[in-house]
Formats: structure tokens, C-alpha cells, sequence
């Protein structure tokens, strides 16, 4: 696993930083102001990056096992103060949690 790890670094740095390093390092110096949170399933298998197509930056994503938290509206009160246009849960319909 390591080698594979090591390998999707070298493609990163290869393919996609040398695209998106204005991106990267707008984001390290002005840092993050999502305007969606998703709380997400810790299963491996369901990323929400890929889910909704967005790019680093653009969604503030708390992943745990199931999926559970607190109602939504408590969870809108808690980040950061400020109302975020959008806060929604991704879960797995096979999780085993659930199952």
C-alpha cells in the first residue's frame, strides 16, 4: 500500500498541481471559506468531493461513522458562527451501521 500511496503522490505532483497550483496556494494563503458543509459517512467508499464534483476549497466536509450528529439546525449554529448557505448529510444505504 505505501508504494500505491507514494505513486498517487508523484501523479498528483505530476498531472494536477502543476493545473491547479494557483488554486492550492490561494487556498493556503487566504484560506478556506466553504459555502457548503457536508457531514459524510467515514466509509471509504463514498467520497463527497467526488459525489458533488467540487474542488478543493469549496465544501468544509466532516466525515464520521454513520454519519451521525446532531440535528441540522444545532450543526448550522456551530460552524464558525456564520450561516453557511448550505449544510446537508451523505450516508450510505449499506452502511453497516445501518444494516
Amino acid at each position: 500500500m505505501d508504494d500505491e500511496l507514494i505513486e498517487g503522490y508523484r501523479k498528483f505532483r505530476a498531472n494536477v498541481w502543476p493545473e491547479q497550483r494557483a488554486r492550492y496556494e490561494a487556498l493556503a494563503n487566504w484560506g478556506q471559506s466553504p459555502e457548503t458543509m457536508i457531514l459524510a459517512c467515514s466509509d471509504s467508499r463514498v467520497d463527497p468531493q467526488t459525489i458533488f464534483g467540487s474542488a478543493p476549497g469549496e465544501m468544509f466536509v466532516l466525515r464520521n461513522v454513520a454519519a451521525i450528529a446532531r440535528p441540522i439546525s444545532r450543526i448550522r449554529r456551530a460552524t464558525t458562527g456564520r450561516a453557511r448557505r448550505s449544510n446537508s448529510a451523505c450516508a450510505c444505504s449499506r452502511c453497516a451501521v445501518w444494516s
